[in-house]
């Protein structure tokens, strides 16, 4: 199971009369409002579980961002599910 969100969205602020900085000090609640149509540019992401790790038993997540639409995300985290259901995901290369 993958979670996808947007990542750096600002549109609220063109909603806002209380001229906040941040949504937590948004208090006219237009931080609130669901944006069908993101136009500030913001990207989606997904996190995915990609199995615990054998030394410490903590879980090993996957999160990938840059995608223009939740449904090019969704996309991306259809096939790696599938790489990691499968046993073909190769995990990136981390020099120490």
């Amino acid at each position: 199971m993958a979670y996808f969100r947007r990542r750096g969205c600002t549109c609220w602020k063109s909603k806002c009369k209380c001229d906040a900085e941040k949504k937590s000090e948004c208090t006219c609640g237009a931080s609130e409002i669901k944006i069908k149509k993101c136009t500030c540019g913001a990207k989606w992401s997904f996190s995915l579980d990609a199995g615990v790790n054998p030394k410490n038993g903590k879980r090993k997540q996957k999160t990938v961002s840059g995608f223009n639409t939740r449904d090019e995300a969704e996309k991306a985290a259809t096939i790696l599910e599938y790489e990691l259901l499968s046993k073909t995901f190769i995990a990136d290369i981390q020099h120490p």
